[in-house]
């Protein structure tokens, strides 16, 4: 509900109101204001607080911190998306708040209970008993569950998958902002230094909220450096498959030119260690990274084939549950800063007629 002004434009504070000092007269809120903010796509409210202001495409973009949050969790939202999230402050209603809050947190923690209980007493716990629970759990989920975010991600592999395959362009390598430059915004985000994979959150605090997930309320509380880890992880996969399973036919020209460069750069023989061998997959005996060069529609593809990869790991299902909720962790900062990552007007070239030779003749294939 909006805050009611007198006929000075002046916010209202009886104690009828549902508003409090933070709207102006414009319908507009003002800096280091103090509201009632929905996270993301959920229904909970949480207490915040408004730390920048800035004009953009003529409305107003506000910056808000969760109060108790790392500043990891802090958004950017839109005036017009503020009129749906945001509240007004109010002591009773931010009470009513906390106690949903902790309603929700105790929820979760039954669940979990419950869940661990009947785990401990299951059957087979391999990775093939494991893999229904996980196989539509990253980015497969109802569009009521994404919510707006994940959505966003669908439009980008729409376009890529339109601008590739039928208006015959290429991304630009190396992209804007490299698949390497995105995890290690995602690890900086989670407080992490670029050269130590192991410490606390920038906050000191290493429990933090994890962005989505199935449950409820997404009320889960892994460690940093367990996101950490596996986003490295992610990196790792990305690397040893983005030949294998991650391109579109029309790419492969492309990506025999980058590896060949990346295999020159590092003094190996061509025909020791070809893209076409099944060599080019054992990672570690090579560092030819071609995360460097691709970008965030590359990183999506991997996600939407992570489910499968995992169906082949011999991991226990406790292992896998935590790894796809750090994968849906880190698809979630995806889709909050994608506008960052990706603009379908910006990265692709149109390919040579001399490029198109290639894909028709079936070279490097």
């Amino acid at each position: 509900m909006a805050p009611k002004r007198d006929k000075k434009g002046s916010v209202e504070t009886d104690a009828d109101s549902t508003s409090q000092k933070g709207s102006t007269a414009q319908g507009r809120w003002e800096l280091n204001s103090r509201v009632l903010c929905r996270y993301l796509s959920s229904d909970i409210y949480y207490e915040a607080k408004i730390i920048g202001l800035e004009e953009k495409n003529g409305e107003a973009l506000y910056t808000v911190h969760y109060q108790g949050w790392n500043s990891r969790h802090d958004e950017k939202i839109g005036e017009t998306v503020a009129a749906e999230r945001f509240k007004a402050y109010t002591e009773q209603d931010a009470e009513k708040a906390r106690d949903v809050v902790k309603k929700a947190q105790q929820s979760t923690k039954k669940r979990k209970s419950v869940l661990d209980g009947k785990k401990s007493t299951g059957g087979d716990d391999s990775s093939r008993a494991s893999t229904p629970s996980v196989r539509s759990s990253v980015t497969d989920m109802p569009v009521s569950k994404r919510g707006r975010h994940q959505v966003a991600n669908r439009k980008i592999l729409t376009d890529d998958n339109n601008m590739i395959n039928k208006q015959n362009m290429l991304p630009k390598v190396p992209a804007k902002i490299t698949v390497a430059e995105i995890v290690q915004q995602y690890r900086n985000s989670l407080g992490i230094n670029e050269n130590k994979s192991n410490t606390n959150c920038s906050n000191g605090n290493k429990d933090f909220y994890i962005e989505y997930s199935e449950s409820e309320d997404s009320l889960i509380n892994p460690s940093s450096e367990t996101c950490d880890q596996s986003a490295l992880g992610l990196l790792d996969y990305f690397d040893m498959t983005i030949g294998s399973l991650l391109l579109y036919k029309f790419e492969r020209p492309l990506y025999s030119d980058l590896y060949a460069v990346e295999n020159a750069k590092l003094g190996q023989k061509e025909h020791e260690d070809s893209p076409e061998k099944d060599e080019d997959f054992t990672y570690g005996k090579r560092k030819i990274r071609l995360s460097n060069h691709f970008g965030l529609p590359h990183l999506l593809r991997l996600f939407v084939r992570f489910t499968e990869m995992l169906a082949f790991t011999q991991w226990s299902t406790r292992a896998l549950d935590a790894i796809v909720r750090h994968a849906q962790d880190f698809v979630m900062f995806l889709s909050k800063h994608h506008q960052d990552y990706y603009n379908v007007d910006q990265d692709y070239i149109v390919a040579a007629p001399e490029y198109l030779k290639r894909v028709w003749s079936g070279a490097n294939q």
